[in-house]
């Protein structure tokens, strides 16, 4: 599928040789398949059970340049409005006694608690911030801006339809602000993370591109979109992973 998008981002870096053409084309395929869940109608979130937790931290932890030998925040799958499946790592006994709700529950109820109070953290501020005044200040505002137009136009509105329905939004329960913030974090979520991937890769910037890269690809099968507690330090707290 060619679109706006992909015209525009192929012409940007054509006028900076100095670009690698591979890196574009890693580029491109990182956000092939929102494209193809367009296509299809069909936006295929992971099982909580199917993530890997101890991949998200480490791409969370990367993407957010959290100094090494730093604690890095644990990540918690879950699904806001199904039951959390069996890991295949737990015993039937353990999953049977509760275990898997004691570790999934606390994290849900406080993170609807902290949508409808509208004071979640969310993480793709902390990426917004750890990246994009770089990005405002070589990137000049026309370019900027007319990168979040497509974007916005050719991903992020034609694919929130299916992810909301992916996640079952409309089956959390949320009062009607709450699930307008939720629909908001996810739209901002999806919108900063590719401006930021994309717009260094028309700056050439390789070592940023790829530090991006995997946790836009995290966001095909999942929204690692929230942290729960650690106050203003990033290295402290617990991720949180939405998913079916």
């Amino acid at each position: 599928m060619t679109t706006k998008l992909h015209a525009f981002l192929r012409k940007e870096t054509r006028e900076r040789p100095y670009i690698e053409e591979a890196i574009v084309d890693d580029v491109i395929a990182f956000i092939r398949p929102f494209f193809r869940a367009i296509r299809d109608g069909s936006y295929r979130l992971a099982h909580a059970n199917e993530v890997d937790t101890d991949l998200v931290s480490e791409v969370l932890a990367s993407a957010l340049k959290i100094k090494r030998g730093m604690p890095v925040p644990a990540a918690i799958s879950v699904s806001l409005s199904r039951p959390l499946l069996k890991p295949a790592w737990m015993t039937m006994g353990d999953y049977g006694n509760g275990t898997i709700e004691a570790a999934q529950k606390p994290a849900r109820d406080a993170l609807i608690r902290e949508i409808e109070a509208g004071t979640t953290r969310r993480i793709a501020v902390l990426l917004r911030d750890k990246y994009y005044r770089q990005l405002a200040r070589r990137l000049s505002r026309e370019r900027n801006d007319r990168l979040e137009r497509l974007i916005v136009s050719d991903i992020v509105d034609p694919l929130m339809p299916f992810l909301v329905a992916a996640l079952g939004v409309t089956e959390v329960g949320l009062s009607k602000g709450g699930e307008e913030r939720l629909r908001a974090t996810i739209r901002f979520c999806l919108g900063v993370s590719l401006q930021l991937m994309l717009g260094y890769t028309i700056l050439g910037e390789r070592e940023i591109v790829y530090r991006l890269a995997p946790f836009v690809d995290l966001l095909r099968t999942t929204l690692p979109i929230y942290k729960l507690g650690g106050g203003l330090e990033e290295d402290f707290g617990l991720f949180i992973v939405l998913c079916r």
